[in-house]
């Protein structure tokens, strides 16, 4: 019958599939160690890919912990600019409504006020009583004046501040007159006394100190 020779051919290599299908199986956990000799290989692998793996999540731990600190520490524009500012400080503007002319009147206001103890101290001299030795320490600051008050002329000359200017150039002859006059000469005191007089040089004084 056609159905049992068939089934021959199959029977005759029943044996060669058993040893395929046991050579495939799955090896027994109970078999001898001479069966699992690639067990030890797996596992190194599976340390090795875990060291690596630890490794670089560190670096990327690393890598973002530095990215953190740097953007934490870097300063805002605000703090830029404070810097700036603390590096470079503005200029002091100095006290309210100062300015360079406020300023030179007062420094003129001193020097008058030092040029009175010549002016006013030979103006008090009686010329027919005084000598040349009586007013010597009018002389001699006339002398150490003299400087200044050219000084401060020519500033107020340069800045339109004309009564200034006037008065200490009235004053500057003045003192060039009396710390140049001669010791001798008796009408030295009269002379001098009689220049403060036309050119009114202590009114003056007055008025552009009081300013």
């Amino acid at each position: 019958m056609p159905i049992a020779r068939a089934s021959r051919p199959i029977c005759a290599d029943a044996p060669r599939l058993g040893t395929a299908v046991a050579q495939s199986a799955p090896a027994d956990p109970s078999a001898p160690a001479a069966g699992r000799r690639s067990a030890p290989f797996a596992s190194r692998t599976s340390l090795r890919f875990a060291a690596a793996a630890a490794a670089m999540l560190a670096i990327v731990g690393l890598g973002t912990y530095a990215a953190f600190r740097v953007r934490a520490t870097a300063p805002t524009p605000r703090q830029t600019a404070n810097m700036e500012i603390a590096a470079h400080p503005p200029a002091d503007p100095g006290p309210v409504g100062r300015t360079p002319n406020s300023s030179l009147r007062e420094v003129t206001a001193e020097h008058l006020e030092r040029s009175k103890l010549v002016v006013l101290g030979l103006t008090a001299l009686d010329p027919k009583q005084t000598h040349s030795a009586d007013w010597q320490y009018e002389r001699r600051l006339a002398g150490t004046l003299l400087d200044d008050t050219r000084l401060y002329r020519e500033m107020a000359q340069k800045r339109g501040m004309d009564d200034v200017a006037r008065v200490m150039r009235d004053l500057e002859t003045v003192l060039i007159e009396t710390s140049m006059s001669d010791t001798t000469d008796r009408e030295a005191l009269s002379r001098v006394q009689r220049l403060i007089a036309k050119r009114d040089l202590v009114v003056k004084m007055q008025l552009v100190a009081a300013n």
